[in-house]
């Protein structure tokens, strides 16, 4: 079956304009971080994956990470240390600059989620063949990467 170009844009336009991916994302966010034994708000999971991906960092890195300002951050990170998930400590060089950590308990529930993230993303792929989810997976990511070049 022969498409026009144009044709393909139209219905791929069609098709992301009419996507639920916002509020699906949403649902799964939910069922991964509120539907198992353990819970734990979005912006707390961010960040606990952020320092994960980071390591011990500084946390106005943290704030770039995540795009939101150190005083958000500050209040987050005094959270999750009160929960025990992460730990403040002042850096070698500096002692003014404050690194982030993550604690024992903060890599168990980070493992936790990452795995029920993980387990779920599998379920709902599962209707395709790994051949079809490797081209899916290299087309969302060129999907995003576009949009994100577009969108700066």
């Amino acid at each position: 079956m022969d498409h026009t170009e144009l044709e393909v844009d139209r219905r791929l336009a069609a098709l992301w304009q009419e996507a639920r991916f916002g509020p699906t994302v949403e649902r799964v966010r939910d069922q991964v971080l509120a539907g198992g034994s353990e819970r734990l708000d979005h912006g707390r999971f961010r960040l606990l994956q952020a320092v994960a991906a980071h390591g011990p960092c500084p946390m106005r890195e943290l704030a770039d990470a995540l795009g939101i300002t150190a005083s958000t951050v500050t209040r987050s990170v005094q959270r999750l240390e009160a929960a025990d998930l992460v730990v403040r400590m002042p850096g070698r060089h500096d002692q003014r600059e404050v690194f982030v950590d993550l604690t024992d308990e903060g890599r168990r529930m980070w493992r936790y989620f990452t795995d029920r993230a993980l387990s779920t993303y599998q379920e709902i792929f599962a209707t395709f063949t790994v051949d079809e989810r490797a081209v899916l997976a290299d087309m969302l990511e060129r999907i995003l990467k576009s949009a994100d070049a577009l969108l700066r």
